[in-house]
């Protein structure tokens, strides 16, 4: 059975990102819990929310929520997969990419090496539940070994880790 947060949900990249008119994308969007949050919590332009959606009740209720919360102007759906998706945007176009799906190592480091990328200077990445998934904390630690270019913060109480592309 799936396990489905329907409350809205702040998490630490709420604190985290400054700025005015920011564009961002949250893959893994489920019913929308976190995406309302940025969207009520930060300055938001444009987020792109993206998840394959496999279930259309999930997808309903997640844009029924967006559109009862009148964020429909800042908020694209895009229903496709993580790897078909990233096609869409250009390097350096975002501000922040918030991950709240697959945690497997496989996955993970896949998602990396697309995403990354697409972050602006400045930009930041995040993994929701670094901590709890052995596949998904390999995959992060072995980027932040070999990577370069970046600074990153771990909040031990929401499990997340925040990855700033400098």
């Amino acid at each position: 059975m799936k396990i489905t947060d329907f409350m809205p949900r702040a998490g630490f990249l709420e604190t985290q990102l400054t700025g005015n008119d920011l564009v961002g994308a949250e893959i893994g969007v489920d019913v929308g819990s976190h995406a309302e949050s940025l969207l009520i919590n930060c300055d938001i332009k444009k987020l792109y929310l993206i998840d394959p959606w496999y279930e259309d009740f999930y997808f309903g209720f997640c844009k029924g929520r967006i559109l009862s919360k009148g964020y429909m102007n800042k908020t694209e759906f895009i229903r496709e997969t993580s790897i078909q998706a990233v096609e869409r945007f250009k390097n350096n176009s975002l501000d922040f990419i918030y991950f709240d799906q697959k945690q497997d190592y496989d996955t993970v480091s896949i998602d990396i090496a697309a995403w990354y990328p697409k972050l602006k200077t400045g930009g930041c990445v995040v993994w929701r539940g670094y901590k709890d998934y052995l596949g998904m904390k390999d995959a992060i630690d072995e980027f932040l070994k070999y990577g370069k270019n970046y600074k990153s913060v771990m909040d031990d109480w929401t499990r997340e880790i925040v990855i700033w592309k400098e």
